[in-house]
């Protein structure tokens, strides 16, 4: 497996604040554009593949509002 470019502590950023330590459910919201809610008491984060409008790309986005499918 290969390892990550970098590493960056986000446990300070809002975005992630309402999900640390709390419980989290994981929503797919569209698996064939492959988006990923991880939903927490006080927020939630999306997770997709999409890269500058591009799905199913190598590339992680992650969002703090619903990611919407170009097509």
């Amino acid at each position: 497996m290969n390892e990550p470019d970098h590493v960056i502590d986000v446990s300070e950023w809002d975005m992630w604040k309402g999900l640390i330590g709390s419980k989290i459910d994981f929503i797919y919201h569209d698996e064939s554009h492959q988006v990923l809610e991880l939903r927490g008491q006080n927020g939630s984060a999306y997770l997709s593949t999409q890269e500058q409008g591009s799905w199913l790309a190598d590339v992680l986005h992650i969002s703090n509002t619903l990611p919407i499918p170009s097509s």
